[in-house]
């Protein structure tokens, strides 16, 4: 559906090599026949490395969405204030209505993709809509999407200073009529392409190790260094992208407020994972 090949990997035959087997940790359970399905599972970790690095936390996705959860906002806060866009099916007005106890599961069920995207379009048309809500409708419709700006946070080590650059930032968007809540957005996203045990001992959550087994028995898992050097190098490694979203008519304006704490490029943990990566491919 992307238009990628990097993140295609063998399911039949990965499924194929799925077996039980006992675990060390916790008795029996599904595993990997070490033989025949090793390269399988690392293919299926590394294409989901990349799928996230490449796909799901690209730019433009990420700015996609981000306007989507701010279409959202700007309805939740006028409905507070017992405003209703004036296309406001029963199954959204239930949403904005809700109490702390939600929507029933029909209900919810109802909102998908294309109830969405037909409020999306009425409302970026009406001109006696809400300006914010219509305006962000059309953008999203016609793709005009937020730009982005990745930040580093590991510049902003005075708080403060960078809290004042935010400010100002916020009261120049405001003069030039771009109300600060809803035309500069954070977005942080961040996943672990493999967990193993060793997650769970520093962190205390639940691990995803993928075991090997021979002969029934797992005798190791895929992270282990002796086995797969390059499922070791990611394992426990987030990947990890903060942003800035704000419309191209106020670029001018971050990177004047902002230029100190922007970087072009991913976490520093990400750039050395992407070299090691490459080393080993080598």
């Amino acid at each position: 559906m992307t238009g990628v090949t990097y993140g295609r990997y063998d399911l039949d035959w990965l499924l194929e090599v799925i077996e039980l087997a006992k675990i060390p940790t916790n008795g029996l359970g599904l595993v990997v026949n070490r033989k025949k399905g090793f390269h399988a599972a690392e293919q299926f970790v590394i294409a989901r490395y990349l799928m996230y690095q490449q796909v799901y936390f690209h730019k433009t996705i990420r700015a996609a969405e981000r306007m989507i959860k701010l279409i959202f906002e700007r309805l939740v806060e006028s409905a507070k204030n017992g405003r209703f866009p004036r296309f406001c099916p029963d199954p959204l007005r239930r949403l904005l209505d809700s109490d702390s106890h939600g929507i029933n599961l029909n209900t919810y069920l109802r909102l998908d993709d294309e109830f969405m995207l037909a409020c999306f379009s009425l409302w970026s048309m009406d001109e006696s809509e809400d300006e914010i809500l219509r305006d962000l409708c059309s953008r999203l419709l016609h793709r005009s999407l937020f730009k982005t700006a990745m930040l580093d946070l590991s510049k902003s080590s005075d708080p403060l200073k960078y809290a004042a650059a935010v400010g100002a930032l916020q009261k120049a968007m405001g003069e030039a009529g771009f109300d600060p809540r809803y035309y500069l957005a954070s977005d942080a996203a961040e996943d672990l392409p493999y967990k193993d045990m060793a997650w769970f001992v520093t962190k205390g959550k639940v691990p995803e190790d993928i075991w090997l087994a021979e002969d029934g028995n797992a005798t190791c898992n895929l992270s282990d260094p002796q086995v797969s050097p390059l499922i070791d190098s990611l394992r426990n490694t987030p990947i990890a992208a903060t942003r800035l979203c704000y419309p191209a008519e106020v670029k001018d304006l971050v990177k004047k407020h902002l230029q100190p704490y922007l970087t072009d490029r991913l976490s520093r943990e990400q750039a050395q994972l992407n070299l090691e990566l490459s080393t080993r491919r080598k």
